[in-house]
């Protein structure tokens, strides 16, 4: 008969190679670390976690970045840009996706030197895989691609005597792009590949730019929209006359699944929120406190959970649709379209708190340089309980994907790229 040592309490938890430690991580943004035998704790911010494969390292995710800490001391060891995302098979280098940049990085995991990066032609990098062998890669994509690679010999075999591979540009040389596997044999010569490669990055620019020309031709649906305030002469951000309001301009992204955000900024995190934004988040704070709206603070989960603080904000969405008579919209209040998934889905109800000017968190990068969360994750309106979110929930909300709270109230919600002007409005 088994006996219990302990509890512990999170969304995930991983053994060490060595089982002497467990890493717990999904409650909050804490990583936890404990002790197998003793059960001593040791506590990190980060919302993901893994041992390296002897169990010497852990690597944690913390926004948009990464972070590699000593097991034993708990110790951060160094930094690295974009999200962990796996060692390779050779145990001798850390990956990382960086979907600000479009690429995968790949890091000595003793010196955590940048070795190798590879642009990656898609949006928004899910994860990586490996073969058995380290020989090829498989990225994918929120467009739901995969795309497979063959790696050259210096991401595969183990580094040189001085630590790192050694290649003719000091080794950082960029891996060679291959084709995805249908691509015809020819595309696979190195200058019909490099062509290819830029056809797709200029397409997909091309696209960008023409997404943001029509973007700007967008007006407002507010009466006189022409009197608003403008708070940035490039991102499309304003506040009302009487300054009691933020009026921004997004996109449906999201119709389908389940959510942990109402609106994310644009190419950040499309795939779990309903509407994206392309505007600079440090703009949206500062418009709230141009209307006087009093920042509290982001959620705390220890000792215990206690919720987020600050004004009270209600939003409203205003969208047209083919039914719309010419200067007028349809509207509704944000909570309309996420459903609150504690009821069933043949009699969905809808969310039915509001949010919170949590404000999002600010941290000193390596550089000594203030760096504001939410402009690295791209978090403006929470669902989940996210220190980067300007805006958040009072309640504890999980970010964990087993306990979920919200979804999309599919019935409600427009088509995809809909336009939806955003009100966002303090209350007092």
């Amino acid at each position: 008969m088994g006996r219990e040592l302990y509890t512990l309490e999170g969304g995930h938890v991983v053994f060490s190679p060595d089982s002497k430690k467990i890493i717990v991580y999904g409650a909050g943004n804490k990583v936890r670390i404990f002790d197998s035998a003793s059960g001593r704790e040791q506590k990190f911010e980060g919302y993901f976690a893994a041992f390296s494969p002897d169990g010497k390292k852990i690597a944690v995710r913390t926004g948009e970045n990464s972070a590699i800490l000593d097991a034993d001391s708990g110790k951060e060891l160094y930094k690295m840009e974009g999200n962990f995302s796996c060692f390779s098979p050779n145990e001798k280098k850390i990956v990382t996706m960086d979907n600000r940049t479009r690429t995968v990085r790949f890091w000595d995991i003793e010196s955590g030197k940048e070795l190798h990066k590879i642009e990656i032609p898609t949006k928004f990098i899910h994860y990586v895989v490996f073969s058995p062998d380290g020989k090829k890669m498989v990225t994918s994509s929120m467009d739901n691609t995969f795309h497979i690679w063959d790696l050259p010999t210096t991401l595969t075999e183990p580094p040189s005597e001085e630590g790192e591979n050694k290649t003719a540009d000091g080794g950082r040389q960029t891996a060679e792009i291959v084709s995805p596997l249908d691509l015809p044999p020819d595309a696979n010569e190195e200058a019909e590949l490099a062509a290819l490669r830029e056809k797709i990055l200029a397409e997909e620019r091309a696209k960008e730019l023409a997404l943001i020309e029509e973007e700007r031709k967008i007006v407002p649906l507010v009466d006189d929209p022409d009197k608003l305030i403008p708070l940035d002469p490039q991102d499309r951000i304003w506040i009302t006359p009487d300054r009691k309001s933020v009026v921004l301009l997004g996109r449906v992204v999201l119709r389908e699944g389940f959510l942990e955000l109402l609106a994310c900024r644009v190419r950040s995190k499309e795939h779990e929120s309903i509407l994206s934004v392309r505007v600079k988040p440090q703009l949206v704070h500062a418009a709230l406190l141009a209307t006087n709206a009093r920042q509290g603070r982001h959620a705390q989960f220890e000792p215990t959970f206690s919720p987020a603080t600050g004004d009270r904000i209600d939003i409203t969405l205003r969208w047209q649709s083919g039914d719309t008579v010419a200067g007028s919209w349809e509207e509704a209040p944000a909570q309309d379209w996420v459903w609150d998934m504690s009821s069933p889905e043949h009699a969905k109800k809808a969310m039915t708190t509001h949010w919170v000017f949590s404000g999002s968190r600010t941290y000193q990068n390596a550089e000594g340089k203030n760096v504001y969360v939410a402009d690295e994750t791209g978090e403006l309106f929470g669902l989940s309980n996210f220190v980067g979110s300007i805006l958040d929930v009072p309640i504890e909300s999980s970010a964990d994907n087993t306990k979920l709270q919200f979804g999309c109230f599919t019935e409600r919600i427009p088509p995809l790229d809909t336009p939806v002007t955003i009100i966002v409005t303090p209350k007092k």
